[in-house]
């Protein structure tokens, strides 16, 4: 008999809500359960049967304006019950009236469409393999040399809400790496990798053109270890990424769909080759 409980996730159960991601197939980030929770520590919930995890719920919150959803994930023992709603519905009461994304495969776009999210754009997740070579190249930098206003206003060119806590705790987790391409005192591009469960992720990148892009992550890719397995998330209304995807000579590996409960933010697509998280946005 279940007695389905759900609660705000503490930091020590976070770990177990990044497990779920990888057992639905996501390739969560080795820091991710420490980041997430420094961000928002009040955006966590789980659904618990007897002291047992069963489900889970994340609900961000950026600003006054903008929520994310992600880590909806239920046991199979739980699936076709009511506990994925009851998550859902917990995070859409914490979030309110904000606009909110939500990141959800193919098949569960019915799903959130019944809930009030409009479909809006595909992101293509991308693998391939370091090959060791570092580039010789001018202009990129640590940011750390530079004030993180700076390159938090570059990064509200792409991403039009308040998320300038997230890029400071982003940017500063163990063993990622943090490049820019600076220029004439300001910044052409920047990106981060980060280790995950199946190698590393490129998250963000972002780029004011295709070869500073390209430029960005060839730097960081130089600085995996030769047949380091690498992934990035891109939307497929940038070409200019795909085709760097391709040049890079890196598989689709996977397709999800974008969601939202209002209204496009805009999101400069043509600037974003990697978003930051499947669960953040």
């Amino acid at each position: 008999m279940m007695n389905i409980v759900i609660k705000n996730s503490t930091l020590s159960e976070m770990p177990q809500l990044c497990k779920l991601a990888e057992i639905d197939g996501r390739n969560p980030g080795l820091n991710d359960s420490d980041l997430f929770f420094q961000f928002d520590p009040e955006g966590f919930f789980i659904a618990v049967n007897q002291n047992e995890i069963v489900g889970s719920v994340s609900a961000v919150s950026f600003g006054n304006d903008f929520g994310f959803i992600g880590l909806h994930f239920v046991l199979p023992q739980v699936q076709n019950t009511i506990v994925g709603d009851k998550l859902l519905e917990v995070a859409l009461d914490k979030l309110g009236d904000r606009n909110i994304g939500i990141n959800c495969s193919a098949s569960q776009v019915e799903y959130y469409s019944n809930h009030g999210f409009t479909p809006c754009h595909e992101i293509y997740t991308y693998e391939g393999i370091a090959d060791g070579l570092m580039p010789a190249l001018d202009d990129i930098v640590s940011p750390f040399k530079y004030s993180f206003d700076s390159l938090d206003g570059f990064d509200k060119q792409f991403f039009p809400y308040d998320r300038k806590k997230l890029l400071m705790l982003w940017c500063n987790q163990p063993q990622s790496l943090l490049l820019g391409k600076y220029k004439d005192n300001k910044y052409c591009a920047y990106g981060v990798y980060a280790p995950s469960a199946n190698g590393f992720k490129i998250s963000s990148l972002v780029a004011n053109t295709p070869q500073n892009a390209e430029h960005l992550l060839s730097s960081l890719l130089g600085h995996l270890e030769k047949d380091s397995h690498y992934f990035i998330d891109l939307p497929k209304g940038n070409e200019d990424a795909i085709q760097l995807a391709e040049k890079m000579k890196m598989k689709k590996v996977n397709e999800t769909i974008r969601m939202y409960s209002k209204s496009d933010p805009n999101l400069s697509l043509q600037n974003i080759y990697s978003f930051t998280n499947n669960e953040l946005g």
